[in-house]
C-alpha cells in the first residue's frame, strides 16, 4: 500500500494546491508527482523531497509517513487552505515553515547543552 502517495495527495487536495503548484515548488514534473501519488512506478520520494513536501504543507515527516489511514485523513483535515495563492505567496511560506523548524532544531540542540 502507498500510504505516502496518499497523504501526499491528501494534503495537497485539503490545502487547495494542484498538482502543478506542487511539482513546481518541488522541482519535478505533474507527471512525476502524479506517480508518486498514485504509486503507479512503485516509486516514492527521496528523503529531500519528503523534507520538501514537509515545509510546503507545513507538516512534519512523521505526517507524510503516518500508515494509519484515518489519522492521515484527520491530520489532513487541519491542513491550512491556499485557495488562490500564488506561487510566490506558496515560496513564502514554505520557507517560514523550514526557518521555524530550524529554529526549533536550534532550540533543542542549545537545551540538550
Amino acid at each position: 500500500m502507498n500510504y505516502i502517495g496518499l497523504n501526499i495527495k491528501m494534503l495537497r487536495e485539503s490545502m487547495g494546491f494542484s498538482q502543478d503548484q506542487v511539482a513546481n515548488q518541488l522541482g519535478i514534473s505533474r507527471v512525476q508527482l502524479s506517480y508518486y501519488e498514485n504509486y503507479s512506478r512503485e516509486e516514492i520520494p527521496s528523503v529531500p523531497l519528503l523534507t520538501k513536501l514537509s515545509d510546503l504543507f507545513c507538516v512534519d515527516l512523521k505526517t507524510l509517513l503516518e500508515k494509519d489511514l484515518d489519522v492521515a485523513k484527520i491530520n489532513a483535515s487541519f491542513a491550512f487552505r491556499s485557495a488562490d495563492m500564488a506561487d510566490q505567496d506558496i515560496r513564502v511560506i514554505t520557507n517560514f515553515h523550514e526557518l521555524i523548524k530550524n529554529y526549533i532544531k536550534m532550540q533543542k540542540l542549545i537545551n540538550v547543552n
